[in-house]
């Protein structure tokens, strides 16, 4: 994790103006733009980068430094982050008798045998549920994906639990 926030001042006396927020280094026109990039012909010794540090590329997307490189030395690394695909809305069912933990196969076309899944427990009110129920127990997720669908494994904490709870996925 950083430990610093870019920022305009006398020691970065050329480029843009940065944002402040934590991480981030601005939006910029091109991948090649991007501070200390192997293209960047503005890599000077004065842009000081860590990993993890953030920036935008306007219409291809965020960016984020996986290699710091050395001052001056143009030979940072940045990795644009996957946007993925729709976040998909589902709903699993732990049954009527109370459970520790479950598994569930969720079948979604989109998904192949490498992809990557980020899942999480929606906030929505699952069918036969009244109120969040997310207030009462959270569930630990993970999905390992196969050929047109994947398989969560749902550990609720503190549990147990019964019935429908919904979930959101993104498949990258």
């Amino acid at each position: 994790m950083t430990t610093r926030t870019p920022g305009a001042s006398t020691s970065y006396p050329v480029g843009q103006a940065r944002q402040q927020y934590h991480r981030n280094w601005g939006n910029y026109t091109s991948v090649a733009d991007l501070p200390n990039d192997t293209a960047n012909a503005l890599a000077l010794p004065y842009f000081t980068l860590e990993v993890g540090d953030s920036a935008w590329v306007t219409g291809d997307g965020f960016y984020v430094c996986t290699y710091a490189g050395t001052a001056g030395g143009a030979d940072a690394v940045w990795v644009r982050l996957s946007t993925g695909g729709p976040v998909t809305a589902a709903e699993i069912d732990f049954g009527a008798l109370p459970t520790w933990d479950a598994e569930f196969v969720i079948v979604d076309a989109l998904v192949g045998a490498t992809s990557v899944i980020g899942i999480w427990q929606s906030g929505a009110t699952a069918t036969g549920r009244v109120g969040n129920d997310a207030e009462w127990d959270q569930i630990l997720l993970a999905a390992s994906p196969g050929v047109g669908q994947f398989t969560v494994t749902a550990i609720p904490s503190p549990g147990p639990v019964v019935g429908k709870r919904k979930i959101l996925y993104q498949v990258s």
